[in-house]
């Protein structure tokens, strides 16, 4: 079943409560190299994480510039069809819950985290009933998954 992660830099990395090995993963976000914001999709061991990270002008909770800001969804031996349904989905959970809630835009148009501290139960819930919302609100937005095929079946060919 896919979960909903929230992760970026308030105070140090961090992120809501996920497996160790899809931290690990998202932590590789944080580069100072990006600007805007960016949509990624990663086949991560045997998941698909879809992922919407800003980076344009976000400091962290102690003013810190260079600070950064994402939800994941994670698919565990998925990955969906028509991503593109996924990406609008992250993108209205941004600006519904996430927008002057968790991450708000300070006088000097910087986006600040609101919170030094997101790896907590409370969190965790928030950001994982933000996407049943959205949903809920969106019946439209439907995505088709598939089984993700084995590591062993893709193959590189010249043509």
């Amino acid at each position: 079943m896919a979960y909903l992660v929230m992760h970026g830099v308030p105070h140090g990395f961090q992120s809501t409560k996920c497996p160790e090995n899809i931290q690990t993963r998202l932590e590789k976000f944080y580069t100072y190299s990006q600007s805007g914001t960016q949509q990624y999709a990663t086949r991560w061991l045997n998941n698909t994480i879809y992922s919407y990270v800003v980076y344009d002008n976000v400091i962290s909770h102690s003013g810190r510039p260079g600070s950064q800001f994402g939800i994941s969804i994670v698919f565990p031996n998925e990955f969906v069809v028509n991503q593109g349904t996924i990406f609008k989905i992250l993108k209205l959970i941004y600006e519904a819950h996430i927008k002057n809630k968790i991450v708000k835009e300070n006088p000097n148009g910087q986006k600040q985290w609101l919170y030094s501290n997101i790896n907590t139960p409370e969190m965790t819930e928030y950001i994982r009933n933000c996407a049943n919302d959205i949903l809920a609100k969106h019946p439209d937005l439907d995505f088709t998954t598939q089984p993700l095929p084995p590591l062993s079946d893709l193959s590189l060919q010249n043509g």
